[in-house]
């Protein structure tokens, strides 16, 4: 797949009236710095978001595991709780439904209502947020950037940049080993630059939260899908990861997990946070 998009970034680079070859460094710093806003922004919005999880074998999908469907929730004050709201495309039965709110609003008394929390849990919120901002920030550092010429998508004008690893490179945090374990493509709207499209292949294991005894192999596959949720607000669409996954240092596993988000609600003000 990764050397398809090549091909095609490579054909539209050559189309007249496409842009001259440009710095790819250039295009991929605006990206990052916007995608550090984005995991910042996600407080700032409810959405629903649903995940999948397909076994596969010999390419065919085995079984669906789960497919569940929760409502991020959130408040003036930043904090968001998650809510279950459906099991396997369906919704809850209203009794369990009912339960549900109810935690989630005790939940939501619990932060009101004890400073104490309200601190603890916002301040894990805001490293979560920036750890996974200061990961984007080092794309330009981590890897090698070639520019591949003009795309579209949905009618919008993208820069084309491929990346490949620098051996070189020397991670300052554990979530950036990653990058030396990853190449592809990024897709950047030139109105208002962000990844509008990344799809990336995993060309060395690499370790990842899917267990204690777990592994990425070579091999996997990710693509992120992004857009404005709501005019200028940017956030995720689609996080689509196809893995192979080591398990216990033996078995091997094939599977699909993709998560879709949808239905953004912009609740929040950028840079507001309300006390409790």
């Amino acid at each position: 797949m990764i050397a398809a998009s090549l091909l095609l970034a490579a054909a539209t680079a050559s189309t007249p009236g496409a842009h001259p070859p440009i710095d790819a460094s250039f295009w991929m710093c605006r990206a990052a710095r916007a995608q550090q806003g984005i995991e910042r922004r996600w407080r700032q919005f409810e959405y629903e978001k649903e995940d999948v999880v397909e076994k596969i074998e010999e390419g065919k999908v085995q079984s669906r595991e789960s497919e569940l469907r929760y409502v991020h929730r959130a408040r003036p004050s930043g904090i968001a709780v998650n809510e279950l709201i459906g099991v396997n495309g369906e919704p809850l039965p209203p009794a369990e439904a009912a339960a549900r709110r109810a935690a989630a609003e005790e939940r939501l008394r619990t932060l009101r209502d004890d400073p104490r929390e309200f601190a603890r849990s916002l301040a894990k919120a805001r490293r979560d947020s920036d750890e996974k901002a200061s990961t984007m920030a080092a794309m330009n550092e981590a890897f090698h950037l070639r520019y591949e010429g003009l795309d579209w998508i949905d009618g919008e004008a993208c820069h084309v940049i491929s990346f490949f690893p620098r051996p070189d490179y020397r991670p300052a945090t554990k979530s950036q080993e990653t990058f030396g374990k990853m190449a592809g493509v990024a897709w950047i709207r030139e109105r208002d630059p962000v990844f509008l499209r990344l799809e990336a292949d995993f060309i060395d294991n690499a370790s990842a939260k899917f267990g204690p005894f777990a592994t990425i192999t070579k091999g996997s596959h990710l693509k992120i899908v992004q857009g404005d949720a709501v005019p200028g607000r940017p956030l995720a669409f689609v996080v689509d990861l196809d893995l192979y996954l080591r398990l216990f240092f033996v078995v091997h596993r094939n599977e699909r997990r993709v998560t879709l988000y949808r239905k953004f609600k912009h609740v929040i003000p950028e840079g507001r946070q309300a006390e409790p």
